[in-house]
């Protein structure tokens, strides 16, 4: 016959080996997503060329695609963190209105990171999000065109961000993401076309980043 003591302690073992299997079983609140984001500018500018302003100038900037990825981690099952950086793409600027027959102004590549908020509803099949939070845009380098001496700033701003998720399976999932940035900077550099004249450029490029992939939860 079994004594007390050892029923005592055969159940709590096995109540700690519930716990224990019930813990393993939790799903981990990281995960990545890794897909092709679009880049597109709706860019405008104020243009000052020898301390005077040029009417009718305007400048665009050539759409981009790139490899981004993103970790995050869920706070909740419905709030996440999530940190999002890309391969550094390039874009060319380009004059309008009144400078557009000088071309290309130049061209930078730049390097991208983003820090947003999540908030996601759980519709069954699909999990839709909203949220915000900053981005960084570090610029890397500055080509010279119709601009020489191209140099633009490096600079903070803010973020937008809504998306689905739709999962696969527990760990396996697909995303679509789209982001509004709000983001200013400067670019100085100087028009050998009129005299060698520096040239200013307060520049709104108002980039949307519409980002498509697969996402896995650890």
């Amino acid at each position: 016959m079994m004594k007390p003591l050892n029923i005592r302690k055969l159940t709590c073992l096995a109540v700690l080996c519930g716990i224990g299997g019930a813990v393993s079983a939790q799903e981990s609140p990281w995960f990545v997503r890794v897909g092709a984001a679009s880049v597109q500018y709706q860019s405008d500018a104020d243009i000052t060329v020898g301390g005077g302003p040029v009417p009718g100038a305007a400048l665009s900037l050539s759409d981009s695609t790139t490899l981004a990825a993103e970790i995050g981690y869920w706070l909740t099952p419905s709030v996440a963190l999530r940190a999002t950086v890309g391969i550094p793409p390039s874009t060319r600027i380009e004059g309008r209105g009144t400078v557009a027959g000088l071309g290309q102004l130049g061209e930078i590549k730049y390097a991208p990171a983003m820090l947003t908020g999540t908030y996601s509803f759980d519709l069954g099949t699909i999990k839709p999000y909203i949220g915000g939070g900053i981005a960084y845009i570090h610029v890397l380098e500055s080509k010279d065109g119709a601009v020489a001496s191209l140099d633009v700033e490096s600079r903070f701003g803010g973020v937008l961000q809504a998306g689905v998720d739709i999962p696969i399976d527990k760990s396996w999932g697909l995303f679509l993401d789209f982001r509004k940035l709000y983001w200013k900077t400067k670019a100085t550099g100087t028009v050998p076309a009129f005299g060698g004249a520096p040239v200013q450029a307060d520049l709104n490029p108002s980039p949307s980043v519409v980002m498509i992939g697969i996402s896995k939860r650890f």
